[in-house]
């Protein structure tokens, strides 16, 4: 979870930790402050906690939706490659119903040692 000055909460990510990969999830800034640096400053703070607290945990998972053309484009820029498998939009988990079909994009991601 990310805060300004003012304890006001700003930002957020999940871990889910699996088997052999960590996935990076529910990862969210406050349009208020996006391209100021803060999305990247806590993606690598995750990618500091992981690499620290799981060091035999070398892959990093996410899923992006695929209308959203711009993240997927920015999380290549970071590292992440698209691995080629994709996956129904979870409506049973209660996230909400899009207006448009869509999917989600798995991309991944190799921690250095």
């Amino acid at each position: 979870m990310g805060e300004l000055g003012n304890d006001e909460i700003v930002a957020c990510f999940g871990l889910s930790l699996n088997v052999d990969c960590i996935e990076i999830g529910t990862f969210a800034i406050d349009p208020s402050i996006q391209n100021q640096g803060y999305g990247r400053e806590l993606q690598n703070y995750a990618e500091l906690y992981i690499a620290q607290n799981y060091p035999k945990i070398l892959d990093l998972v996410m899923h992006v939706l695929d209308v959203r053309t711009e993240l997927l484009a920015y999380y290549q820029r970071c590292g992440y490659q698209i691995t080629g498998r994709k996956s129904e939009y979870p409506i049973e988990a209660e996230v909400g119903q899009p207006i448009v079909p869509i999917q989600l994009i798995e991309m991944k991601k190799i921690l250095s040692v």
